[in-house]
């Protein structure tokens, strides 16, 4: 049975190049008791209008031309844009390839809705968004919904992070933002510690790899290969958190980065005992990470 809500407090954004169809899914969602909406024609404009505003709903036509939808999302997504990178995110496209079909999955949105779509289609992913949210998840590449409905067997099951959505909030008559972002910013902790760990092993890994068994290289995946993918995955986490109160950390992740490219560059082989200090100094980056420093906050608190 469904929960009884308003949708009138709801601050929508909408963007849709078709001017005809724009005024029509206003004009429908407003008769659906959706009073806040913000609409414009352009990727751009809707950049724009992310970056200056609080939006609870974001719709966009995955399909404008005038500037990457994508990853608009993404930046939304990675706390590149809004304030709120948890903001309620439905995209409308047209029906896709399979190439299209795992960008527009992987992008981080709620939903994606294929045309032809009613407006009825709409409202009610809107209300199933607001009663039964799925939690997020964080992996080196993704911050988003979980995407899968069963867990997929042999693999590491990623935790699960329950995220504050305004649209929830305001639809129930929740309305302080204040309060929101804060809930927001705890949340947000968690979401760079999450990301954190999977660069972290990320770089571990390749670590253990660059020297292979018994002196055999890897055809497909050459040592100076991977030394160089452990180089940017190291310079990605740095710029992740770049706000880490640990000296340490930042000094390890320089010497990672020193020992890959030396690796990189080598002709022959290098001294083993250069990969077991690289080695060494991944294992370190996770104990670094499991200190307190630049932790998460006590819920209702705000970041430092």
């Amino acid at each position: 049975m469904s929960l009884s809500f308003s949708l009138t407090a709801i601050r929508m954004l909408l963007g849709e190049p078709n001017p005809n169809v724009r005024s029509s899914l206003r004009t429908s969602l407003f008769r659906h008791g959706l009073r806040g909406i913000q609409d414009c024609g352009s990727a751009m404009r809707s950049h724009e209008l992310l970056g200056e505003q609080l939006f609870d709903l974001v719709v966009l036509d995955a399909n404008m031309e005038d500037s990457d939808v994508l990853g608009i999302v993404r930046l939304v997504r990675e706390h590149k844009l809004c304030k709120d990178p948890f903001c309620n995110v439905i995209l409308i496209a047209d029906p896709p390839n399979p190439d299209m079909a795992r960008l527009l999955v992987n992008a981080g949105a709620d939903a994606v809705l294929i045309r032809p779509i009613s407006v009825q289609a709409l409202h009610e992913r809107i209300n199933l968004l607001i009663e039964s949210r799925r939690p997020f998840v964080v992996t080196q590449n993704y911050i988003g919904p979980e995407r899968r409905t069963e867990p997929r067997q042999g693999t590491t099951q990623i935790p699960e992070i329950s995220v504050p959505s305004s649209l929830r909030n305001r639809a129930f008559g929740r309305t302080d933002d204040e309060l929101h972002l804060k809930a927001v910013s705890s949340a947000w902790e968690i979401v760079k510690k999450q990301r954190a760990e999977r660069l972290i092993f990320q770089i571990g890994w390749l670590a253990q790899r660059i020297l292979p068994e018994e002196g055999k290289e890897d055809a497909l995946h050459p040592r100076s290969q991977i030394a160089m993918h452990i180089f940017f995955v190291c310079e990605k986490l740095v710029n992740w958190a770049d706000n880490l109160e640990n000296e340490e950390f930042y000094t390890v992740c320089r010497k990672i980065k020193e020992k890959a490219e030396t690796v990189h560059h080598a002709q022959a082989s290098p001294d083993p005992q250069l990969i077991a200090a690289l080695q060494a100094d991944a294992g370190r980056l996770e104990e670094l990470l499991s200190q307190p420093a630049g932790g998460t906050p006590p819920a209702g608190e705000e970041a430092s």
